[in-house]
């Protein structure tokens, strides 16, 4: 199987995101984002989480961003978006 993400209009993108619609592009237009930040070894925690807290910071400094961080793992597997 594969990762897919799709909304209400259909596929997003697949591949971990290495295909992406035009229609979901980030533009000085654009309101809403998501952006996901992903690593895999636990010996990179806390790296991970100093770039998390760097880019939250860089978001709401250069562009006045209002942000919410939610780290996904097994013991919290999902986020409610909307």
């Amino acid at each position: 199987g594969e990762v897919i993400y799709a909304d209400q209009e259909g596929p997003i993108c697949r591949c971990f995101n290495w295909r992406e619609v035009a229609r979901c592009s980030i533009s000085p237009e654009t309101n809403n984002a998501i952006v996901v930040l992903e690593h895999l070894l636990p010996e990179a925690d806390e790296a991970f989480h100093a770039g998390l807290e760097k880019l939250d910071g860089y978001l709401q400094t250069h562009c006045k961003a209002q942000t919410t961080v939610t780290v996904l793992n097994i013991d919290n597997p999902s986020v409610q978006i909307g």
